[in-house]
């Protein structure tokens, strides 16, 4: 690249801009949301940050189906739906979490796991009718079921380089399941925006992917009720104790989030979540957007 000489109006103006950013307290933002899991591995990395106050709010994440797969998916969303009360019922995605990430985050707001949605008899397909000609029909037929999920998210789930095998509490969830349909499982990591568009045209059936069950992806999605539930936190630096009231202390402030995401829409105030409310208690917040949490959480710290 070759250079080019700065003129003494652009000295000016990079005069200025640092003059400002003095101003401003010499950081790029104030805060960062993002989840509990993510901030937390930030800070047990030696990153210079704390958790601020109480979660925000609670992403439920549920499995995913095509709304428009070729083949009826009824069935296999109820069958598998139960698979997933049943898993909170007798303490399996308790004791999952606690493995993967320490804590139970299986555990929701009151009220989140339906009561009407009865366990069923597994393994699944003893009594699955073969000739039904639906997706659960070829699942059972087949026995197996091919399930798209994101091995670059560790713990939620990763590629052990060293056994060739995918790990971790997403992969453990959606080998449950399979179980208790009395199939295997076949793994497929698509890109992230093709699985949320919907349309998998057969590729493979079921998505466990930690995906928050929002409005748009509803559409196109079906989903099974939250198998687990992720606190959105807020981050600050670790010097920082001027955040002690989330509902007043943040407003107006610079408050970094994954463009796109569950926490950009929440300070947008339009987050829509089908069956639950929020309480949007950060006003006027100066929306900073990035391409992931870990790179917002890094900026923080400039």
């Amino acid at each position: 690249m070759r250079s080019k000489r700065v003129g003494p109006a652009l000295v000016v103006i990079f005069a200025l801009a640092l003059v400002a950013t003095a101003c401003s307290g010499g950081h790029r933002l104030d805060a960062v949301i993002t989840s509990v899991t993510t901030a937390q591995g930030w800070i047990d990395a030696g990153n210079d940050a704390k958790i601020a106050g109480d979660p925000v709010f609670y992403e439920p994440l549920g499995v995913a189906f095509d709304k428009g797969s070729t083949l009826d998916d009824t069935s296999l969303v109820e069958a598998a739906s139960g698979i997933v009360v049943g898993m909170h019922q007798d303490g399996t995605l308790s004791q999952m979490s606690q493995k993967w990430f320490g804590t139970d985050l299986s555990v929701g707001p009151e009220g989140a796991i339906p009561s009407d949605i009865t366990p069923p008899a597994t393994p699944v397909c003893d009594s699955v009718d073969a000739a039904a000609g639906d997706l659960l029909a070829k699942v059972c037929s087949d026995g197996k079921i091919t399930v798209s999920t994101d091995p670059a998210y560790p713990p939620q789930s990763s590629l052990n380089e060293t056994t060739g095998e995918y790990e971790g509490f997403d992969i453990d969830v959606a080998t449950e399941i399979a179980n208790r349909l009395g199939v295997s499982v076949d793994w497929i990591a698509p890109a992230w925006d093709t699985i949320i568009a919907g349309g998998w045209n057969g590729r493979w059936d079921m998505s466990v992917g930690s995906m928050t069950v929002t409005k748009d992806r509803a559409e196109v999605l079906d989903f099974t009720p939250a198998y687990y539930f992720t606190p959105a936190v807020v981050v600050v630096r670790a010097d920082d104790n001027s955040v002690k009231d989330l509902s007043t202390d943040l407003d107006g402030k610079k408050i970094g989030v994954c463009g796109g995401c569950t926490y950009d829409y929440f300070l947008q105030k339009t987050l829509e979540i089908p069956g639950y409310t929020f309480n949007f208690v950060i006003d006027d917040a100066k929306i900073s957007t990035y391409d992931t949490d870990t790179t917002a959480l890094q900026d923080l710290e400039v």
